[in-house]
């Protein structure tokens, strides 16, 4: 209706609708196509909450799909910038098998739950790609403007990608992210590595919340119910930083071996001491060792690189993952 409330009881005008489905959706189809169009990005607000300190972002998608599988994406243009922040990712998926993004420019690509089996080429996208689930990804021909990652993996799903992901031909700007500079202003990220894949789990996010920062995610806590996978094969062929200033490039992000496997022999007091359980109730009480759970993750398995210069896995040098591309066997 327009209106929120805080948590002081104040009552206040948003500049604008909420969120809704996405301007164009499909919904349990099959064999689709989104021929030659023109999508927007739709502007981000904030609203109070009363689960959070800070007001929440929200903001509409669009393009939505939802339980489809072949779906196609081709010629589809965003007509607004697709690297400024201001406006909301343009996409979302849940439930969805056999993507074709080809010949696009959008601000993102974002799947949730239940994605399998995709293939973006000739396709340029601004901000992120978001991708969770499994089966066989190929990305060719694609640049990645924003941002330090050229792929997500959601830690709110347990960044799992049960299959094989190839990246091919493809590029990363490592842009710096921003809100309202029209035309774009391209700046570059300066003293920051980049990384093809951020695992969402880093075991970084999962110490910044057992200090008590309410704005991170205590993803490696949360019992997902499932086994959880690194991507188990990776193809990257001729794969270029165009960043200028230099940034180191990883294939990984922070994925040291604490942010693997943690049974139950690995709970330490840092784990639960001075932290809270919160009751249905409302009520809580101290967090126990019993509170601690920690899912298990397979590591990859295979790592193949072609027409590539000297790459580092993974920054952190107390993990396994840590070679550089002399050191790996897997070469061609």
């Amino acid at each position: 209706n327009g209106v929120v409330t805080d948590e002081a009881g104040t009552r206040y005008f948003i500049g604008q609708s909420y969120p809704y489905g996405g301007m164009i959706q499909f919904k349990e189809t099959y064999n689709s196509r989104l021929v030659d169009s023109f999508l927007s990005g739709r502007t981000v607000y904030y609203e109070a909450k009363t689960t959070s300190p800070t007001p929440v972002a929200m903001g509409s998608y669009d393009l939505q799909i939802y339980g489809s599988t072949h779906v196609y994406i081709e010629n589809v243009q965003q007509l607004n910038d697709i690297n400024d922040t201001h406006y909301w990712g343009i996409m979302n998926s849940n439930r969805a098998k056999n993507l074709f993004f080809t010949d696009s420019s959008l601000s993102r690509f974002d799947a949730h739950e239940g994605f399998w089996n995709g293939t973006f080429t000739n396709t340029t996208f601004g901000r992120y790609i978001n991708v969770i689930g499994g089966g066989h990804l190929r990305i060719e021909n694609c640049t990645r403007n924003v941002g330090q990652n050229f792929i997500y993996l959601r830690g709110d799903y347990g960044a799992t990608f049960n299959g094989t992901i190839e990246i091919i031909d493809s590029t990363m700007m490592g842009w710096k992210e921003y809100r309202r500079m029209q035309p774009t202003v391209k700046e570059y990220e300066g003293g920051k590595p980049l990384y093809i894949i951020n695992p969402g789990y880093s075991a970084q996010v999962d110490g910044d919340y057992a200090k008590g920062d309410a704005g991170s995610y205590p993803f490696l806590k949360w019992r997902f119910g499932y086994t959880c996978y690194m991507p188990q094969h990776l193809i990257i062929d001729n794969f270029t930083n165009a960043n200028p200033t230099g940034a180191i490039l990883f294939l990984y992000s922070d994925v040291g071996d604490d942010a693997f496997v943690k049974p139950k022999n690995f709970v330490k007091p840092a784990d639960y001491e001075g932290q809270t359980v919160k009751l249905t109730d409302g009520s809580t009480r101290p967090m126990t060792e019993d509170d601690v759970y920690y899912n298990q993750y397979q590591m990859t398995k295979t790592l193949v690189f072609r027409n590539m210069d000297k790459l580092l896995i993974c920054p952190n040098t107390k993990s396994h993952l840590f070679y550089t591309l002399d050191e790996l066997a897997v070469v061609e």
